[in-house]
């Protein structure tokens, strides 16, 4: 505990301040694996982190709600990565919008100046579909987009609504004002 002469008891430490004298502080810094990912990089910060808690128990609720909330917003990353590139890559075609078409004709038609002109309007035909699935399909992945960022906003807000939830059960809290302006536990 910390010492700093004020406590009522005359122990001389602040009953305030709710550190364990045997408490071993993990640098953050030192956590991420080096070559990880992102999400393997955040997930090693929330263990250093929840390592140097001392209510185990609510550690274990804060590294449950970073996991669901990483993995939501790891989800989102790539999705929104994916959009971003179907949106600049003017020549990317989705492969649910690729299509094609072959004329069967014989050696001797191939030869023709006519079966020539309907092979170029056929592949202009096929651009011209090409490109309207792929406005389909981006609009699609926006709407996935944005009900993603909607999914990983509830995820936060279960996960604190879950978290003052374990909180007040570890503080054994039996009286709640929800009208309270001023204070959140009344």
């Amino acid at each position: 505990m910390m010492d700093d002469g004020s406590a009522s008891d005359g122990s001389g430490k602040n009953k305030r301040t709710r550190f364990a004298d045997d408490i071993t502080v993990v640098s953050v810094k030192e956590a991420p694996v080096a070559g990880s990912s992102p999400k393997e990089s955040a997930r090693a910060h929330v263990q250093a982190y929840t390592e140097t808690l001392q209510e185990k128990s609510l550690a274990s609720m804060l590294v449950a709600a970073a996991e669901e909330y990483l993995s939501e917003r790891s989800r989102l990353f790539y999705k929104e990565r994916k959009l971003s590139s179907m949106k600049i890559n003017a020549d990317f075609i989705p492969k649910s919008a690729k299509i094609a078409l072959v004329l069967d004709v014989t050696d001797e038609a191939k030869k023709t100046q006519e079966f020539e002109s309907l092979e170029v309007e056929a592949a202009a035909v096929i651009e011209s579909c090409r490109q309207e699935l792929k406005k389909l399909v981006v609009k699609t992945t926006e709407l996935n987009v944005a009900q993603m960022k909607t999914s990983v906003k509830r995820t936060f807000a279960k996960s604190l609504r879950n978290l003052a939830n374990g909180f007040l059960t570890l503080e054994d809290v039996t009286t709640y004002d929800a009208d309270c302006d001023r204070h959140w536990i009344c």
